[in-house]
């Protein structure tokens, strides 16, 4: 496996911002979003309810965490999410980043899917990395909202009590640094594999008691991204 070590995964993680059409606060939150690169190009990835209430234009991702700066996005896809669960996924696509934004980006390939993927075992070591609610401050003073990155331990318990097999459940470790698990949706959970390296499991789309977390397998937005870019990363393995 050729998964990468855990401190260049977790600082992928963005919240999720739209743009405010009032003017008391020029933007708002809801969910956390991912920064990955797929066949050399760079893309978020998130939970599609998290545009329930916005429009896929009005997203706005930060270049690095706390950055006042935006990235560019030219195009983006939603799966569908009629009749399972496990198609709460959308993309973006990014263009002209800086150089930090790069760094702190990962490589989804075939290491990373299947290093990641292997943590899906009985009690498997997971992360996950997003922006929970109760970490969202407001200043009324200077109409902005600042949110603060949570990184969190947890174990895989495995498939969600009768419904698709591509959704699994998590559980919260170190339940002591947060209070809730509101707005991890659209969060990278990641997998540790068995030589110590991680990779991605999945990705969060719902909170729920006792601090749970349901997720997609990582596998399902790998066959999205293939589906988006015609099958590159298949082809460039053969």
């Amino acid at each position: 496996m050729l998964g990468v070590p855990l401190d260049r995964l977790y600082d992928s993680s963005r919240p999720v911002l739209f743009e405010s059409d009032g003017d008391e606060f020029p933007y708002w939150g809801a969910g956390t979003c991912f920064l990955f690169t797929y066949c050399d190009k760079l893309y978020a990835a998130t939970a599609g309810h998290n545009f329930q209430t916005a429009s896929a234009e009005a997203m706005r991702i930060a270049a690095y965490d706390g950055s006042g700066i935006f990235l560019p996005l030219v195009a983006s896809w939603s799966s569908d999410r009629s009749t399972h669960d496990y198609g709460d996924l959308h993309v973006v696509r990014v263009t002209r980043s800086p150089r930090r934004t790069r760094r702190e980006a990962f490589r989804f390939d075939r290491g990373t899917l299947e290093t990641g993927r292997s943590a899906l075992i009985d009690d498997g070591d997971l992360v996950i990395s997003g922006y929970p609610n109760c970490r969202q401050h407001i200043d009324y003073d200077a109409n902005s909202v600042h949110r603060q990155r949570a990184v969190l331990a947890a174990r895989h318990l495995g498939f969600r009590d009768n419904q698709d097999e591509w959704v699994r459940t998590l559980q919260i470790v170190n339940r002591s640094e947060v209070r809730e698990v509101g707005g991890f949706s659209g969060s990278p959970v990641f997998g540790r594999g068995p030589d110590q390296s991680w990779g991605l499991a999945g990705v969060a789309i719902q909170g729920g008691e006792s601090f749970r977390v349901q997720f997609i397998d990582a596998m399902v937005l790998w066959t999205f991204m293939e589906k988006i870019t015609g099958g590159k990363a298949s082809r460039a393995a053969g």
